[in-house]
């Protein structure tokens, strides 16, 4: 029996079943938390490495390898991403949402110090840290013809005004210069000061 058929021959039946997934879709739409901004909030576990004097391809092969290896086999994590460059090694495991990144960071921890004789003797111990990232879901830019430590005050009232706002976890400031000074000096004092 197809379903058009079945739809047909029982249309009461189909009628008062499209209205009960209309009715508990619109009961379940209302109980949704909606965000304007939802938080946007990865934990993950970076383990450093420092392996001075070494290239970027030495680092690669013989610390940034063995280490991912390692953590690609940790339940938990989401993904692996690492940087090798001259002399540093980075390698970060993105957790999954609610797994507890404390422990992922032991496991990896303890993980690594089963290969910490295989690495080369000149490397430093590999450091295991937990961090959280957070980005920006709003930039604002502020720019004007105006002086600059004018344009310096605006964008510190702003920053202060929307730290202070409900829902706000953080406000970071980029590209604020400090209140600057001039300072002159004459020729004598510049003389006795030595410059």
């Amino acid at each position: 029996m197809h379903v058009a058929d079945f739809s047909v021959r029982n249309s009461f039946f189909v009628n008062l079943l499209m209205g009960a997934i209309i009715f508990i879709g619109l009961l379940f739409s209302f109980s949704l938390p909606l965000e304007l901004f939802p938080s946007v909030k990865l934990e993950m576990v970076t383990v450093t490495t420092s392996f001075p004097g070494s290239s970027a391809e030495d680092v690669e092969n013989l610390v940034t390898i063995p280490i991912e290896q390692q953590v690609k086999n940790v339940s938990g994590v989401k993904i692996v991403k690492s940087v090798s460059s001259e002399g540093f090694s980075r390698v970060t495991a993105e957790v999954y949402p609610g797994e507890d990144t404390r422990r992922i960071a032991w496991e990896i921890d303890s993980k690594i110090n089963l290969i910490a004789d295989d690495l080369p003797e000149d490397a430093e111990e590999p450091v295991t840290e937990e961090k959280e990232a957070s980005y920006p879901l709003v930039s604002v830019s502020i720019s004007g013809d105006m002086p600059t430590d004018a344009l310096y005050r605006s964008a510190k009232k702003l920053r202060d005004e929307l730290a202070l706002l409900d829902g706000i976890d953080n406000v970071t400031s980029v590209g604020l210069p400090g209140p600057m000074g001039v300072s002159r000096l004459s020729e004598d004092g510049a003389v006795r000061t030595g410059h």
